[in-house]
């Protein structure tokens, strides 16, 4: 069983360290005069302090990250006013990358530069620029599905294509976006040559 030893500082500072000792590295707690740091120690492999809270009661991740360990947890900002269709008040998720456009077949597009997403929470951020090298009705692959509530529409900030496309949607629950030229005539299929930069953002359900 292990042991837990208090110590004070002889040096009359008013520090006062737990350690539990460890046949490899000691495990120890610091409380300080001022900021109380969770330090050297904290883990076996630790040769730092971890985390520090200040006097002003702010908390300081000082080496590693800030990790949520249950999915759908995060932080939670409740305590901030809201707006009357507040749904949550909990970030719960970030992810950054790259993903693979496709045609609504499922091969590949034609890829000019880095498709890239951010995700915060249930907003995906997406950029790509891509050229297509058969007729498709859409650009497919994306990394989340949208969410089942509403469709959804992108800008298109480049367009070289046979139909002149000026704007791209996608559909609820879907993971495709498909173009349209103008409001009237609906969406028309991309063709074998065409380029398109589509940039914006959609909603997932989680």
């Amino acid at each position: 069983m292990s042991k837990v030893k208090i110590q004070g500082n002889a040096s009359g500072t008013g520090v006062v360290t737990l350690t539990a000792p460890n046949t490899n590295t000691d495990r120890t707690i610091t409380l300080p005069d001022g900021d109380i740091s969770l330090g050297v120690g904290i883990d076996d492999n630790a040769t730092s302090t971890a985390i520090t809270i200040d006097a002003s009661e702010n908390v300081e991740i000082n080496t590693g990250n800030l990790i949520i360990g249950t999915s759908g947890k995060g932080i939670d900002f409740s305590a901030n006013g809201n707006a009357a269709g507040m749904t949550s008040e909990v970030l719960d998720d970030y992810e950054e990358g790259t993903w693979t456009p496709t045609h609504t077949d499922g091969t590949t597009l034609g890829i000019v530069g880095v498709a890239r997403y951010t995700k915060i929470g249930n907003a995906v951020t997406i950029n790509i620029d891509v050229q297509f090298t058969k007729a498709s009705a859409g650009i497919s692959g994306l990394p989340f599905t949208s969410t089942t509530n509403t469709n959804q529409t992108f800008n298109v900030g480049y367009s070289a294509t046979s139909n002149n496309h000026n704007y791209a949607h996608m559909n609820a629950s879907g993971a495709t976006i498909s173009a349209w030229y103008n409001v009237v005539n609906g969406g028309v299929a991309f063709v074998n040559g065409d380029r398109v930069m589509v940039g914006g953002t959609y909603f997932t359900d989680s």
